[in-house]
């Protein structure tokens, strides 16, 4: 949903899929189309993978690689191994970064939320090869854009009701998700829905310098929405907002 919004605020989503190839990893597909929640139209970014041949992964470093068969899904990695995935592309420093940063804060809340190690946290829905794009896109069109700063409002929240996870039954908001937003402002809505995932939230403490209210006089330059999956809960659309402006 936010680089949805982000490429709908007129970042070029070629330019994204060129420095992913940086990486070294492959097998998806990304488009955008446009389409509707609760009546707002909205860019939507669709990240399709090409079915696995077998259960074991193939992981490349450098100029070698090996097969691993204790993963039971293709693109399933560990902390450990995302940090080196990065670390060895070809992305520039500034990339690398951000998204450095907002896996590890992901990787803290999932450790403590299920009492293990960081370096032991495997991620799931997170380490999967559609969700890296995601955020590691995400931070690829903030660093096209290079704003001067980043803010973003307090977060809006699920409250009540439960989230099925490859960890289990979680309760929203999911305890990772909390994790993250440690000492941020948030705004609980009352839908028993989840509004916020940890992914969303470490993408958001990672990127923003600040959680406030929008500033006052303001100039909007551009506004852009990405869509998720769902339409919404109750009243509420299934979007996230962008705004680029000056103040």
């Amino acid at each position: 949903m936010i680089l949805g919004a982000l490429i709908d605020c007129g970042i070029p989503l070629q330019h994204v899929i060129g420095e992913l190839e940086k990486i070294n990893f492959s097998g998806y597909k990304i488009a955008e189309s446009m389409t509707t929640r609760k009546s707002l139209s909205a860019r939507r970014i669709e990240i399709t993978l090409k079915e696995p041949k077998n259960k074991v992964s193939v992981h490349s470093h450098k100029n070698h690689s090996y097969k691993s068969d204790h993963h039971t899904h293709e693109g399933f990695r560990t902390w450990k191994e995302v940090r080196e995935l990065l670390k060895d592309s070809r992305l520039p420093d500034s990339t690398k970064e951000k998204s450095l940063r907002a896996f590890e804060l992901l990787a803290e809340a999932e450790a403590k939320a299920h009492g293990v190690a960081r370096a032991d946290v495997h991620f799931h829905e997170v380490g999967a090869t559609d969700s890296l794009v995601d955020m590691i896109g995400t931070c690829i069109a903030v660093d096209f854009l290079q704003p001067d700063k980043i803010i973003s409002t307090p977060v809006a929240v699920g409250s009540g009701g439960f989230v099925d996870c490859s960890h289990g039954r979680m309760p929203v908001p999911t305890p990772a998700t909390l994790n993250i937003l440690s000492g941020k402002p948030i705004r609980p809505q009352p839908v028993e829905m989840e509004l916020c995932t940890p992914t969303g939230a470490a993408l958001l403490v990672g990127l923003a310098e600040s959680f406030e209210d929008l500033p006052k006089d303001i100039r909007i330059l551009k506004t852009g929405l990405g869509a998720g999956s769902r339409e919404g809960a109750g009243d509420l659309p299934g979007v996230f907002r962008a705004i680029l402006a000056e103040y």
